[in-house]
């Protein structure tokens, strides 16, 4: 079996190849794909979890800087059960990889982070402020509003959303299936990635 990060580096590279070529005199959603991948102010990210013999593996893909990256890594799944966890954890994940990003390359003109995930009620997560919630979720949104916060005071000039990456847009994203994509190499490695 390759070795994860050679088979994260060929995914990459075929993710970048199909949307400019696809891009070069298209229109609709490869332009938008190809406008992301290129863009210096926005980064564009997208994450993904798979649930897999009681471990959750993350899956993230930044589309931006002129390029596109992917990461990965498995956690030890408390409570497998709460799929939406995962899907907590995924976004946190992501979240650190924007920071390493932000941290190893020249992002002066970087403004904001657009942040995609495929829980539906993400929002409403974020803002409950009451406890009836299962509590390891309730535990997982307060770290996870910590990390946004942390963000922000770190990186006061750009602006993190989180939002919802609706059905029809899951289908036609190639970055959404890449964080998808990642998630299942890494559970078919089994190796961990610390960060």
């Amino acid at each position: 079996m390759k070795p994860l990060r050679l088979i994260l580096t060929h995914l990459e590279e075929s993710i970048k190849c199909t949307v400019t070529a696809h891009a070069e005199g298209a229109s609709g959603p490869w332009v938008n794909l190809h406008q992301r991948m290129n863009s210096t102010t926005t980064l564009s990210v997208y994450c993904d979890c798979s649930i897999i013999a009681g471990q959750f593996h993350l899956g993230v893909c930044i589309a931006g800087l002129r390029t596109c990256r992917l990461f990965g890594c498995s956690l030890s799944a408390r409570f497998p059960e709460h799929s939406v966890l995962g899907e907590i954890k995924a976004i946190e994940f992501a979240i650190q990889c924007v920071e390493r990003c932000i941290n190893t390359s020249e992002c002066d003109a970087v403004k904001s982070v657009a942040l995609f995930s495929d829980v539906e009620y993400i929002q409403r997560l974020l803002n409950f402020k009451t406890h009836r919630m299962h509590r390891p979720v309730l535990e997982a949104v307060q770290q996870l509003n910590r990390s946004i916060h942390r963000f922000s005071g770190a990186y006061p000039a750009i602006r993190l959303r989180i939002n919802f990456l609706g059905n029809t847009a899951q289908r036609n994203n190639i970055y959404y299936h890449a964080a998808y994509k990642v998630a299942r190499n890494v559970a078919r490695a089994s190796s961990r990635i610390t960060w």
